[in-house]
């Protein structure tokens, strides 16, 4: 009799542990499977949107600090003028740099004159530019008579080519304005040097009149002295 009781015991203490099909009775946790987790997507952060820019803005990025004076669409990606100038000749020494072909682009002529001996002492408006560029940058540089010509349009609110209104003074005051309102100087109706090389002893000056370089016989000559204005894309 004892033992019948001690096998029913048994029996109920089985009963206990077990559901009543005989599997476990723990809820499943959902661990290790997709149940049980959150269905939402992590956040992906945003990408920092590129800050877009206007003729006349103030640019203050990094080591480059100008006025805007030519822009893509987008406003993205551009040009920007230094805000301040040098006077000086182009060259102290007559050689022939690029052989009279320059380039479009000027950072391809100021790299040309960086590779003649001792182009710091003898070509001072480029030594100038290049001083703009710390830290080992390869920023600011000469532009070339294209260049200019971009500066011009900003200036006068047009391309060379059309005559001169009352307009064209408005728009001079304001960029102007844009120029001086952050320390700079102003644009003047001057001639200008570019990067760009004629020949041996002339070389490309522009004339911030026209809007277009001035060949005057005597007026090109690397010796003379007018101001060089120094650029930088971004």
């Amino acid at each position: 009799m004892k033992k019948i009781l001690l096998f029913c015991a048994s029996l109920a203490v089985a009963a206990m542990f077990s559901g009543c099909d005989g599997k476990d009775t723990v809820p499943d946790s959902g661990a290790g499977t997709d149940e049980g987790q959150g269905t939402e997507d992590p956040e992906v952060p945003e990408e920092p949107s590129t800050a877009e820019y206007a003729v006349g803005d103030y640019y203050d990025e990094g080591f480059v600090k100008g006025i805007v004076f030519n822009v893509d669409e987008a406003g993205e990606h551009g040009y920007v003028m230094s805000l301040d100038e040098t006077v000086a000749v182009w060259s102290y020494r007559n050689e022939s740099v690029m052989d009279g072909t320059p380039s479009s682009d000027g950072k391809y002529n100021t790299g040309c004159v960086q590779l003649m001996s001792d182009w710091q002492e003898y070509y001072p408006g480029f030594a100038w530019a290049e001083q703009k560029n710390v830290m080992g940058l390869d920023n600011w540089y000469v532009p070339s008579s294209y260049e200019m010509t971009l500066i011009y349009t900003a200036y006068t609110g047009h391309e060379p080519g059309i005559s001169e209104t009352d307009e064209d003074t408005d728009a001079k005051e304001w960029f102007n304005a844009c120029i001086t309102a952050h320390g700079g100087t102003p644009l003047r109706d001057v001639l200008y040097w570019t990067s760009g090389e004629l020949g041996p002893q002339i070389a490309y000056v522009f004339d911030m009149t026209t809007g277009n370089n001035n060949l005057t016989q005597g007026l090109v000559y690397k010796s003379n002295e007018y101001p060089f204005r120094a650029i930088s894309r971004f």
